[in-house]
């Protein structure tokens, strides 16, 4: 093959698209083997590969080109930066510095997803991806349809544990619906698949439903009751989504009541959210409301109960673990982000692409706040990745030229490596204490039996 054309493939946005929509493939589809105990663990070894050959493409393109090209502004750089060395200064002061690294590493490399995802800016790169991700879940889903009818027939009840598929907690799952829901309005237009986007919308609600995922119902509120109030475009799909989720609740009572499985979806309880949250704060000092306790080390327990690895709520973690300098860098980073895509499609009304991979996005922020949406591998992934595109959408490129002197570019290319082999070595070693037979925390932080080590 020619190496112009071998260029132009490896350059072409839509082999982004193919190679995002590979993983996403990889981890959804619950029929390759699994690779490491289950399938939280299957999925952030994907998320390891994924992170690391998107860093080596882009340096060997790095190495190749003396002037690069970002979709994000300059003010959102910075604070992408400053957000991470506020990491690394709470990591000094932590008591678990090398775990913490191994975090601040991994977000590095998140970070830098976004960046790439940025590149993915035409119509046809971004439905390439959005179809291959749609796809991806419809067949995850229709494999719980199938574990529906099958409790129907032997009478087992709406069990969630053998209905949900391909995920140990069935948060994990709820979580990515969030993010394929908002994209499904986007698909509802098309004549040719309309029907199967029908039926996936109600499919997912009624998992929702039989999983009592209050969080994300109440999400997918949030969302649908934002595009009707303030996009004209989708605002049909939004309303026919509306009656979809009427119709889905209405048949999972008509189930819950023909299988006596009384599933409650409205619950009473907190699932001891609040307490987290309280005692999370109220333990505080001052210095560690300033830098934090160190990114991932994340820990508390609730009655001598096993212990949380996350306090189901970003902001919280975020000041608890980076502390308030880092937290105030990434609400501003978010707000600027909702702010730039709302002038984006007040100016460009029609503009639905851009629409539904904003609130893909926005559900997912959103969740985030009641769920452990940015700690797990694939909705953690899926932040990233569609906060990149929605960046490169709405903004114009930036040009950025980086030294020709060949001095500075082979400094910097062994400091990526340090970077990636400390990165795989403390992942490998972290990944080396696992003990299953000590059993699962609850909510695991990196790996599914979360276990941190020291130096």
């Amino acid at each position: 093959m020619p190496i112009e054309k071998l260029k132009s493939i490896i350059n072409n946005q839509n082999f982004i698209a193919l190679f995002l929509g590979a993983y996403f493939c990889s981890v959804l589809i619950p029929l390759i083997p699994i690779l490491s105990y289950d399938y939280h663990n299957h999925q952030r070894i994907f998320q390891i590969i994924l992170n690391v050959s998107v860093f080596i493409f882009a340096l060997c393109r790095f190495i190749k080109k003396p002037r690069l090209e970002l979709n994000i502004t300059k003010n959102n750089s910075l604070l992408i930066l400053y957000f991470l060395t506020c990491g690394l200064l709470s990591m000094f002061f932590s008591d678990e510095n090398l775990f913490s690294l191994m975090y601040i590493i991994h977000f590095m490399l998140l970070f830098h997803l976004l960046i790439v995802s940025t590149n993915i800016k035409t119509k046809q790169a971004v439905l390439c991806f959005i179809y291959i991700l749609v796809a991806a879940h419809i067949s995850l889903i229709l494999i719980c349809f199938l574990n529906i009818l099958f409790s129907l027939y032997d009478g087992s009840g709406l069990n969630r544990f053998n209905i949900y598929v391909g995920f140990i907690n069935v948060r994990f799952f709820n979580q990515v619906q969030i993010f394929i829901l908002p994209l499904l309005l986007l698909l509802l237009k098309n004549k040719h698949i309309n029907k199967l986007i029908i039926f996936s919308i109600a499919l997912n609600l009624l998992l929702m439903f039989i999983g009592h995922a209050r969080g994300a119902l109440l999400s997918w509120t949030v969302v649908l009751c934002f595009i009707v109030l303030s996009n004209s475009s989708l605002k049909k799909q939004a309303i026919t989504s509306i009656y979809i989720s009427v119709f889905s609740y209405l048949l999972f009572l008509y189930l819950n009541h023909l299988t006596n499985s009384e599933i409650e979806v409205i619950k009473t309880t907190t699932s001891g959210r609040y307490e987290i949250w309280l005692l999370t704060v109220s333990e505080l000092n001052w210095g560690q409301l300033i830098l934090g306790n160190g990114p991932g080390i994340f820990e508390i327990s609730i009655n001598n109960s096993s212990p949380f690895g996350h306090p189901h709520n970003s902001l919280i973690e975020i000041l608890n673990e980076w502390g308030g300098l880092a937290l105030v860098a990434i609400i501003l980073l978010i707000s600027n982000t909702i702010k730039q895509s709302y002038k984006h499609l007040k100016k460009y009304k029609k503009d639905k692409l851009t629409a539904t991979v904003f609130y893909s996005w926005l559900g997912g922020i959103t969740y985030s706040f009641v769920s452990g949406v940015h700690v797990m591998p694939v909705s953690q992934t899926l932040i990233f990745v569609t906060w990149g595109i929605l960046l490169g959408r709405i903004n114009k490129k930036v040009p950025l030229t980086i030294s020709k002197n060949k001095s500075i570019k082979v400094i910097l290319c062994i400091l990526s490596f340090i970077l990636l082999t400390t990165y795989l070595y403390l992942c490998l070693k972290s990944y080396d204490i696992i003990d299953p037979e000590q059993g699962y925390i609850v909510g695991p932080r990196f790996w599914s039996v979360g276990k941190r080590f020291e130096l």
